[in-house]
């Protein structure tokens, strides 16, 4: 049976009602932690599957997409700080997903070890800021694209924007790794598949890094919708904006409403996926809530939808990505009927050429 919180466990209002909580919530709550470990619930295993295959498809579809098409963007920023996110989406799929399906896939037998738990909340605290703030930076730099900073790709140029990407990929180390060196922990949550920062605790080492990491997130998410919301103000003035915004190869050749559906799509799509988890973990540090059951999981798989729409949203489903494999299908047609006419004209001469063997 499927319980509706925590606190109707028995064992766990036996262990809350003894004051036994508040020493436990310095450290990782062991008690908290084996519970959930020995839950035994119907959950779906259904949508891991779904962001494992499709997330990771995805982000390989589309390295892949930029690696073919490397000579005709050259590597200009938004396709160097689209690389670090593919690459952090990947990442996630591939180190957080296994291991939750094989805790689904035991029947909820096996659990993760506390290093484990440690790895999994570094990983995934650390993939979801580090993918915020690069589409933050990507909606920052789409604003001065269009206002006045020039986008000739240069060496100089390639090397500015890859640092600023490690400089944010450090800091998302530094605020996802602040567990790992005695500043809170890392805590289980339901249905004992996943690990996160524990916010959820009372400490005041958690509570510090639940503050720092749901603050950054939120300045970060309010940042993208302002300068996202003044990028489309602009570009829906004045037009020729728009054509700011495609890649130089046009396959149209025409500014169309696809570019402003493109910055609406991926502006609010990232808010109203990131938006709820990094509310729902500041209420958590701020001591407005105290769950730990199926909102939390339904709120970080909310969040890791964000693995699976990037690819596909900024780079293979834009109208340049889609025109250009309707064009490389063409080719590949128009090369097919060539080679059969030709081996058609083959089979004829020789027929001409020997008449007796017919």
């Amino acid at each position: 049976m499927i319980v509706e919180d925590l606190n109707c466990i028995p064992q766990f209002k036996t262990f809350a009602a003894s004051g036994s909580l508040n020493t436990f919530t310095i450290m990782r709550n062991k008690t908290v932690y084996q519970l959930l470990c020995e839950l035994k619930n119907n959950e779906s295993a259904i949508p891991v599957y779904i962001q494992l295959v499709l997330g990771s498809l995805g982000n390989i579809l589309a390295i892949g997409v930029l690696w073919i098409n490397r000579t005709h963007h050259r590597w200009r920023s938004f396709y160097i700080f689209f690389t670090g996110l593919a690459l952090t989406d990947l990442l996630n799929n591939c180190t957080c997903c296994p291991l939750v399906i094989i805790r689904y896939a035991s029947n909820f037998k096996w659990c993760l070890s506390e290093p484990l738990c440690d790895l999994m909340s570094f990983v995934e605290a650390f993939s979801d800021l580090t993918s915020g703030m690069i589409i933050c930076i990507m909606t920052i730099d789409r604003y001065l694209h269009i206002t006045s900073v020039s986008q000739q790709s240069t060496v100089k140029s390639r090397l500015k924007y890859t640092g600023i990407l490690c400089v944010i990929m450090l800091i998302s180390a530094v605020v996802s790794g602040l567990h790992l060196v005695g500043i809170g922990n890392s805590q289980l949550y339901y249905p004992g598949s996943w690990c996160f920062l524990d916010f959820t605790s009372k400490s005041l080492g958690n509570k510090i890094n639940a503050f720092i990491y749901s603050g950054i997130g939120i300045s970060v998410m309010a940042s993208t919708l302002i300068i996202g919301l003044k990028t489309l103000k602009i570009s829906c003035r004045n037009t020729e904006h728009q054509a700011l915004l495609l890649d130089n190869s046009l396959v149209t050749g025409i500014y169309d409403d696809h570019v402003t559906a493109f910055l609406i799509t991926s502006m609010f799509t990232f808010v109203l996926l990131w938006g709820p988890f990094l509310v729902d973990l500041f209420l958590h540090a701020a001591g407005l809530t105290t769950s730990n059951y199926r909102k939390e999981l339904w709120l970080i798989r909310l969040m890791s939808l964000n693995t699976l729409i990037n690819p596909w949203l900024y780079v293979i489903l834009r109208r340049e990505s889609v025109l250009m494999f309707f064009v490389l299908v063409l080719r590949c047609r128009r090369h097919c009927c060539l080679k059969t006419k030709e081996e058609h004209l083959n089979n004829e001469v020789k027929n001409f050429a020997n008449p007796e063997q017919k």
